[in-house]
């Protein structure tokens, strides 16, 4: 397949290395058309901007310098306005609220709103907490999505402001079924938790000693096909701790929370899309190819086609797969934790419409296999193969 105009400028020039500042030096014109264009495609204005920040002497076209600063000034607009009814949230809700990614890393670790987007602000609170906090929002004119499929660590409310970003409710740190242990390093995260002030509200926010390992388990959790924005992120922490990451205490952390394959896989994406050093050892060749290829979302999430299994749906039907991975899969999709599927609509019938979806999936899955080898498959095949070499 071709590559898109503009992607193979855009893999060389966003290396933090020598080679990305020669990359970048070496555009013309034409050049800095063809990454522009597929830049404002794909939202990675923010990530143009951030990789030229890192070497003001590159001359950049007066035109592409004004486009990215007016789109920084948006971006941090965005972000104030959401906070404007956030904080106000946080500080009525009277409950610890923890910030995560960009809502946490925008003011942290990149210096200023403008430059880290965000698609929606993450917030976790704890279980017992989540309707104090619900409650709170609504005061607030947010709204929840009542639209989506229940998942069984989130929520999403709507912004009362148009085109305001949204906010999503965290009271666990995923549902896949995978390796990492969640629910240790969710309480480790709580225990060491630092306290911030974000737009005016008291927050806490992951420990600098926990970042990282957070950042490697939300990148695992989406099996690493995430914006680019996000392995941006892990990569900017990362050469802010220095050398901490090569330490021996990060390696018994990650055996700790069951992390040592998602962080090599997520250091992995680091050095091959960002040329970042890290001390993890490579990734197997079989296994790095199944990555995909996040310099191609820049600040977009993958669009995901509605007729898409999920992989762990390819997993449960697929003849390959172990009958212990199996029943870990079918368990979990079927007896998620009872706040998680219920929330606010809790009861049986919670229950009986998750187990309707799950069979209805299910049996459209295997119809799928039996009569045709849909496009549609490649990609969760994939994305499976991964997720059982994560476990």
């Amino acid at each position: 397949m071709t590559p898109a105009p503009g992607l193979d400028l855009l893999h060389a020039g966003l290396r933090w290395d020598a080679a990305g500042d020669l990359a970048l030096r070496g555009l013309d014109a034409a050049g800095w058309a063809q990454i522009m264009k597929f830049v404002r495609a794909r939202d990675g204005q923010a990530l143009l901007a951030r990789r030229l920040s890192r070497a003001p002497d590159i001359a950049v076209p007066e035109e592409v310098a004004q486009e990215l600063h007016r789109f920084k000034l948006d971006v941090a607009i965005r972000a104030l306005a959401g906070l404007s009814l956030l904080a106000p949230a946080v500080a009525a809700a009277g409950v610890p609220v923890m910030a995560l990614k960009g809502l946490d890393l925008a003011g942290r670790i990149y210096g200023d709103f403008g430059s880290r987007p965000m698609g929606d602000m993450d917030i976790l609170v704890r279980p017992t907490d989540v309707a104090a906090m619900a409650a709170a929002l609504g005061a607030q004119g947010f709204r929840s999505d009542s639209t989506r499929r229940q998942t069984t660590y989130h929520r999403v409310f709507h912004s009362p402001l148009p085109a305001g970003l949204p906010v999503e409710l965290h009271w666990a740190l995923g549902d896949r079924v995978g390796q990492a242990d969640r629910t240790a390093l969710l309480h480790a995260l709580w225990a060491e938790a630092e306290t911030a002030e974000i737009g005016g509200a008291p927050f806490l926010v992951p420990s600098r000693r926990l970042l990282p390992l957070y950042l490697c388990h939300h990148l695992e959790q989406h099996l690493f096909d995430t914006p680019l924005t996000h392995v941006w992120d892990l990569a900017e922490v990362l050469e802010q701790a220095g050398g901490n990451i090569g330490t021996p205490e990060f390696g018994r952390l990650c055996d700790r929370f069951g992390l040592r394959k998602g962080a090599q896989a997520a250091l992995h994406l680091t050095t091959a899309c960002l040329a970042l050093p890290t001390p993890m050892a490579p990734l197997p060749a079989e296994v790095s190819a199944l990555l995909p290829d996040v310099v191609a979302n820049l600040g977009r999430h993958p669009s995901t086609p509605a007729d898409e299994p999920s992989p762990d749906l390819v997993l449960l039907t697929s003849a390959s797969t172990p009958w212990r991975v199996r029943w870990r899969v079918l368990r979990r999709q079927l007896f998620p934790p009872r706040l998680a599927v219920a929330d606010d609509r809790a009861g049986p019938i919670a229950y009986a419409a998750l187990w309707h979806d799950v069979l209805r999936r299910f049996l459209r899955l295997r119809v799928m296999r039996r009569f045709t080898t849909p496009p549609s498959l490649a990609r969760p095949r994939r994305a499976a193969r991964l997720s059982a070499w994560l476990r």
